[in-house]
């Protein structure tokens, strides 16, 4: 028989879990995901082990959660920067305006590079896992080019609107991870900054900016 899992509605209930999901990251960052057990975690939250198994399947489960609560929270505070640019014109500073995405990307971005590197370990690996990532970047895409196509730029065709996102993403995780986990020279961050403004800009001036 299946174990039921409760769905937390008390204020009480749900703290335990930002606890329980708090202490997962924590150790998972210290190390790691396969080194960490469902016990370790019950005991930084401090919190009974059944008490865990209330609220979580085990520890994937708790892995898949925890993943999801970030990914929402960069998603969330990406489009809040995107909301705040305004409207797009010829006179938009593309610099600046990339400069404090990654900035708002990176704050994020706090994983140790042994969580980091088990996270794409994870989802090159676990087919379940790998279909909830895909479907969360699949919903992050959506928002992102609703954010876009509502800051005043219209592009010729749906294809060009994807394109322009896809590269906007990856060109902003790229240096973000390279700088942050892949030991790239910090001296040459304002460099690929710039190469990255000028290549996405390429992209945006086949866009149609409506005029204000």
């Amino acid at each position: 028989m299946e174990r039921e899992i409760r769905k937390p509605k008390q204020k009480r209930a749900l703290e335990k879990i930002d606890r329980i999901l708090d202490a997962a990251y924590k150790l998972f960052n210290e190390q790691g995901y396969f080194n960490t057990t469902t016990a370790d975690i019950a005991k930084e939250a401090n919190v009974a082990t059944g008490s865990l198994y209330a609220y979580f399947i085990d520890k994937r489960d708790i892995y898949i959660k925890l993943t999801q609560k970030i990914s929402e929270e960069i998603t969330e505070n990406t489009l809040s920067v995107w909301s705040n640019i305004g409207d797009f014109n010829e006179d938009t500073n593309l610099l600046e305006v990339f400069k404090l995405i990654l900035s708002t990307i990176e704050d994020y971005h706090k994983f140790s590079k042994l969580f980091h590197d088990e996270i794409y370990a994870l989802i090159a690996t676990d087919d379940e896992i790998k279909r909830i990532h895909d479907e969360q970047e699949r919903k992050t895409f959506e928002k992102i080019k609703e954010s876009v196509t509502q800051r005043g730029i219209s592009f010729a065709n749906e294809k060009e609107l994807d394109i322009f996102v896809h590269y906007s993403h990856f060109i902003t995780e790229d240096i973000c991870h390279g700088f942050k986990y892949y030991n790239k020279n910090p001296e040459d961050k304002e460099l690929y900054i710039k190469s990255a403004v000028n290549m996405l800009y390429a992209l945006l001036k086949n866009a149609s900016f409506k005029k204000l």
